[in-house]
């Protein structure tokens, strides 16, 4: 896999409790049981399921996120997160 990880920053806003907080993500490629290529997800060093299908408010456990990205370091070149290749 020749990209590096991507660290992408998402702020949160829960739409049940109000509370807001922030966190960083390492996006890496991985290849999941069928040999494909996946996006894996990582907060301080350790895996976790996307922010962006199973967020959860961190103060009440709500699934009713506010979720905005902001981008840190680089992207694959043409904006994709992942080119599959033969």
């Amino acid at each position: 896999m020749p990209d590096s990880p991507i660290e992408q920053a998402y702020s949160f806003l829960c739409r049940s409790c109000a509370h807001a907080w922030s966190g960083v993500y390492e996006i890496r490629r991985v290849y999941d049981s069928r040999g494909l290529i996946q996006s894996a997800f990582f907060l301080d060093g350790r895996r976790t399921p996307s922010p962006l299908t199973q967020g959860r408010c961190v103060r009440c456990g709500s699934a009713h996120l506010q979720v905005t990205a902001h981008t840190r370091g680089r992207r694959p070149r043409g904006g994709a997160m992942m080119e599959l290749t033969p």
